[in-house]
């Protein structure tokens, strides 16, 4: 910024400055109604200007300036139309007001907002937390690569991903499909899941593919947090396709031992004997018997090499160069920005319903003893709320229905695979949500019995006479 932007700006503080000196003292010098109609008319500009400036920021992907408009502008519309009520109210003492200070009933207008600031966070703080646990994890790419490999790609969640795939596959798959898929897909699904595992061995071990998922997910955090306009990723597949190779034989073995394959008629057991065979397909059309397996295992693994060199398929994939050929920079640039909006107001949104309780609090509270009555009963409920709520994370109906209408451009597999990955997460909220909120509960229940420990001991003792 030039000298000149710079001191346009001071100049612009500084009027700033003198027009709400001048407005506060021209509401001092009025009436007690004249001074609110003043504060709440610069409270109701202030909040309005704060708000579009929220928005104007956010349309011009500037996340940071929109919440510092929103605090800023905002927050002091907030502070002064507050201190032009509190002046109003406490300035109109009328006779209803003095007649109503002995009944147990009555309360000033400051505990009837604390009252409803309270109501409020009651409410809001277990969805803020959840919406915290949430982004706590997705915004940790540790965590999210222990999150994947454990619940999708290692040996023991594997066979059950790959299942549940094939399920939902099978299930959102249009009625008019040709029989031979799935076929297919529901001897896939009926695969042992040792067998899978012994598979999974051969072609991509347990430590290539963890391997594997922490480049990609290192690279994709890389991208948000930095300045780049697409990720920096490329996958070696070069390893994958030389594991296929080396153990071709054993995959031919493996086929006939986990694919529910019919048993050779003598015919088809004297052409496998020939070994004749130019395709990987006729040669496990039937399962022969295993000492003829063993036999023509060597030919299988040819085939498979075969087909490998036909397909030629790419020993680097360079992910970066096939997203700049689909996706245009400035949109991958907005999916950043919103990713990192997500994140920060993920991790803050937790702020605003403690913010509401501590107000309430300085609204209501005078003692110690205060303090604890105007807490007791707000960390309770919600620390019960929060209970129920992450008890209940797991058994969403949601993630265990099958979604009647889908996009036929989303495959079944990947709808099934997503309800897995959601479930399992659901489990780990649960666990996050569970501890801290039983914690609030408990202390609250303390609280509302220092707060009510006279009146417990009068009904004991009242029962105690009763019994006598």
């Amino acid at each position: 910024m030039s000298t000149f932007g710079i001191l346009f700006f001071l100049f612009l503080g500084a009027l700033a400055f003198f027009a709400f000196s001048r407005i506060i003292s021209f509401a001092k010098s009025r009436k007690t109604g004249k001074r609110f109609l003043v504060l709440l008319c610069l409270s109701v500009f202030l909040i309005g200007f704060g708000l579009a400036w929220c928005y104007t920021s956010f349309q011009e992907n500037e996340p940071y300036a929109a919440y510092m408009g929103l605090i800023v502008f905002g927050g002091l519309g907030i502070v002064l139309g507050g201190l032009g009520l509190w002046n109003v109210m406490d300035s109109r003492a009328t006779p209803v007001d003095q007649e109503s200070v002995g009944s147990p009933l009555a309360i000033s207008w400051k505990q009837a907002v604390a009252i409803v600031l309270m109501v409020v966070f009651t409410v809001t703080l277990p969805a803020a937390w959840l919406l915290k646990s949430i982004t706590d994890i997705l915004s940790d790419r540790e965590r999210v690569s222990t999150f994947l490999h454990e619940s999708l790609l290692s040996d023991r969640a594997l066979p059950g991903a790959i299942k549940k795939a094939m399920e939902y596959e099978a299930w959102l798959t249009p009625i008019d499909e040709p029989l031979q898929p799935r076929i297919v897909r529901a001897a896939i699904s009926g695969i042992d899941p040792e067998n899978w595992k012994e598979l999974f061995g051969y072609i991509a071990p347990e430590e290539e593919r963890e391997a594997l998922l922490d480049e990609v997910t290192a690279s994709l955090y890389s991208w948000i947090h930095g300045d780049d306009a697409y990720p920096s990723l490329t996958i070696q597949t070069g390893a994958y396709l030389e594991d296929i190779k080396s153990h071709a034989e054993n995959l031919v073995l493996w086929i006939f031992k986990s694919f529910p394959i019919p048993a050779c008629s003598p015919e088809q057991i004297r052409e496998l004997e020939r070994g004749d065979q130019d395709d990987i397909q006729e040669l496990v059309i039937c399962k022969p018997p295993e000492s003829l397996q063993v036999k023509i295992a060597p030919l299988g693994g040819s085939l498979i090499k075969k087909r490998l060199a036909e397909k030629n398929p790419p020993t680097i994939v360079n992910v970066t160069e096939k997203m700049k050929e689909k996706l245009p920079a400035e949109k991958l640039s907005a999916i950043k920005q919103r990713i990192r909006t997500l994140f920060l107001l993920g991790s803050t949104i937790w702020i605003i319903p403690v913010a509401l309780l501590l107000i309430g609090l300085l609204l209501a509270a005078r003692s110690l003893n205060s303090v604890v009555a105007w807490l007791s009963w707000p960390l309770t409920i919600t620390g019960l709320f929060g209970v129920i709520i992450a008890s209940r994370l797991p058994g969403l109906s949601f993630l265990h229905s099958v979604p009647k209408d889908m996009p036929e451009t989303i495959p079944g597999a990947a709808v099934g695979i997503g309800r897995k990955l959601g479930i399992d997460l659901a489990a780990m909220l649960e666990n996050a949500m569970f501890t801290p909120f039983l914690i609030m509960a408990l202390v609250g229940a303390f609280m509302l019995v220092l707060t009510y420990r006279k009146k417990i001991t009068t009904i004991k003792t009242a029962l105690s006479v009763i019994e006598e």
